[in-house]
């Protein structure tokens, strides 16, 4: 897919908010994503690379989420004009687990059946519990509580 062009006025997330800024598509610019669920993309805004990801914002319409480091690295805020140019990325991007989970999971095969099942969207939520983690003891902990839940059967 050809790179594509939006011009918008970045608007703040909830009322009054600068903490989360939105790139928020009209009906007719969502229709060129080509899809009306979430929209993976790689692009630029004011010739600041990002990646990221469209939202659908329902009536046919999505928003992105414009991180404080891209803001200000493009120097904008809420209320500025800006110009997105983005492509649609072909493929899912890879979710990968660090070493330490890797080796977990393969000392548990029943944990590592059900990480192989899991939607990348929820991978991703388990990276980042054990990522936010600051001390050794915390991740240590983190990590077998992950292990130990993905070992543990759903309810039926």
């Amino acid at each position: 897919m050809a790179a594509l062009k939006f011009v918008v006025t970045l608007q703040p997330g909830k009322a009054g908010s600068n903490h989360q800024v939105l790139a928020v598509l009209s009906a007719e610019q969502s229709a060129r994503l080509g899809s009306k669920r979430t929209v993976n993309v790689i692009g630029t805004l004011n010739g600041r690379p990002f990646q990221n990801s469209f939202l659908p914002a329902g009536g046919g319409r999505h928003y992105l989420v414009v991180s404080q480091a891209l803001r200000q690295a493009a120097q904008v805020a809420a209320g500025d004009r800006v110009t997105l140019v983005v492509e649609v990325e072909a493929s899912p991007r890879p979710v990968e687990a660090p070493a330490d989970l890797r080796a977990a999971l393969a000392a548990a095969p029943a944990a590592q059946a059900a990480w192989d099942r899991l939607p990348p969207s929820h991978r991703r939520e388990y990276l980042g519990y054990l990522a936010e983690a600051r001390q050794p003891e915390t991740r240590a902990r983190r990590l077998a509580q992950t292990v130990a839940r993905l070992s543990t059967p759903p309810k039926s």
